[in-house]
Formats: structure tokens, sequence, C-alpha cells
């Protein structure tokens, strides 16, 4: 078991509980999380990089936003300096923009170079990446009519509209944040991650609501995504790079300035994020 998150998208932001319920919570202990999938996937080689990263998402919100709208994560896209040596130092700067443009999602991204403070180069590209088909929930219906559906925990199926090109699979997220139906809100969060085929229809693992009560109001998360790296990935430029001597590096910076990305490589996403919250049902006689 991971005790880290697979939060890809940094979009668990929205709580479960009612604001007068968390306002009663005066300390809330860390939240923690256990990773169910234990294969290969591209999502879990994304979220354990510590590469700079830019992501556009698609969300829907059932039943407050079904219709959704696009949304953009960056990380890790602040300047800062890299030590190629003793004697080089280049400090990066990005400025960059998103658009989306038939299904497809474009970076666009101006990175300069100042090497040691005594010179610029600045490599201006466009990237793309396929854009992610949004969710849309079937089953459980929720909508304004039945807004928080009541699912039992054994043989939950969920359905909705499968990708057959998506090789990557989707995230599906099962959030608790200490609501309950009835009782008052404890002073606890857990989620549990999986990995299932984007099939369109799947039957949940019960292990998704370990450490959920009986009533717990539960946020569950779908996301499918694309992701490409550009740059070097092994650091192999860098210490290619080291072994020059400062006129050197800035003779090949200046002469390829496309290595700037071999200088720090990033990743691009495109995401499509589907939620909704249901009360966990356990007991079926109570």
């Amino acid at each position: 078991m991971k005790t880290k998150t697979l939060l890809l998208l940094s979009v668990l932001a929205f709580a479960a509980c009612q604001k007068d319920e968390l306002n009663q919570i005066e300390e809330k202990e860390s939240p923690k999380y256990a990773i169910l999938y234990n294969g290969n996937s591209p999502y879990l080689d994304w979220y354990y990089t510590n590469k700079e990263a830019f992501v556009t998402y698609f969300l829907k919100d059932y039943p407050n936003n079904p219709k959704g709208g696009l949304r953009e994560k960056v990380t890790r896209a602040e300047d800062h300096t890299i030590s190629v040596n003793k004697n080089v130092n280049i400090r990066i700067h990005d400025e960059y923009k998103f658009s989306e443009e038939d299904n497809t999602t474009f970076l666009y991204l101006t990175r300069t170079a100042d090497i040691n403070g005594t010179k610029s180069v600045q490599y201006i590209d466009q990237f793309n990446i396929p854009s992610a088909s949004p969710i849309e929930i079937i089953r459980p219906q929720v909508d304004n009519c039945n807004p928080i559906p009541m699912c039992y925990y054994d043989n939950f199926e969920i359905e909705w509209n499968g990708d057959k090109t998506n090789h990557n699979g989707v995230v599906i997220i099962a959030e608790w944040n200490g609501c309950t139906m009835h009782k008052p809100a404890e002073p606890t969060s857990w989620a549990n991650i999986d990995i299932v085929k984007d099939s369109g229809l799947a039957t949940l693992n019960t292990a998704l609501f370990d450490k959920m009560p009986d009533k717990a109001l539960v946020n569950l998360w779908l996301i499918r995504g694309n992701l490409l790296t550009f740059g070097d990935q092994d650091g192999t430029f860098i210490k290619h790079i080291q072994e020059l001597s400062p006129g050197g590096i800035m003779e090949s910076l200046s002469q390829q300035p496309k290595q700037l990305l071999d200088l720090q490589p990033f990743m691009l996403g495109s995401a499509a994020v589907s939620t909704f919250s249901f009360f966990l049902i356990r007991d079926l006689e109570k």
C-alpha cells in the first residue's frame, strides 16, 4: 500500500461536508490515502515525477455542474536556477498559455535562460496533445431529483461513456472527509485509489471503501487523461554539458536553443474529471 495520493490534478479541493459541519471541526487530521492499483501506469509515473507540469482538465460536477468547464493546473513552473557545474548557473523562466482547438490541447511556451547572469537564450515553441474526452456519468443516476444517491458497497457498478482509444485507463478515487448521513462530522479524511479499463462499465473494488463507515458521505472521482513528456528524461544532457567550459555551454545553448527543453524537461497533460457524492450503504437492514 502506498500512502501518497494520486490526486493527479489537485482537483480534490471540494469538500463533501456542508460548511456548517466543517466549521465544527477545529482541527482536522492530515488526509491519508491508499493506492490499490499495483500495476504499471502512466498516471503513477506522472504522480511520482518531480517535473514541471502543464495540465488542462475538463471538470464535471454532478449534479451541480453536469455540463462542466475547462480548468488549468500548472506545477513547478516558477523560476529556478540549475547549477550545471561549479562555474555555471542557469536561471530558467517560463511564460505559457493554453489553447483548446479541434479536440487538441495546445501549450505555447516561451523559455528564457539566463546564463551566469550575463547572457540570455530564448526558445519559443508550441506543443500539443489530444484532449481527453469528457466523462459523462450514466449510472448511478445523479441529478437534481436524486442529488446524493444511496449506493450499496458490494457489487457497486458504475457506468460512464467509455473511450476505447484510451489505453491509460480511468483513475477512480473514493474520498471520505468524515461526514455521515446522521452523525456529526469526524475530524478525518481518507481516500482509496484504483485504476480500471476505460470500458464504460466497472464493478468497483470493495477495498475502495475501506475505512469508510456505513452511511458515509463519499465523493467519487473518475479521471482519464493523456500525458506526454518533452525534453531529456534521463539526465543525459546535463551530464554532457557538465563537461563543457562555461563558454562551451553558452555556445551550445545559443546555437541550439531547443536544448533548453533538455535542460528542464516538462510534462503536458489533458484530462477529464467527473465527480459526484453518494451515501455508502453497508448494512441494508438499518
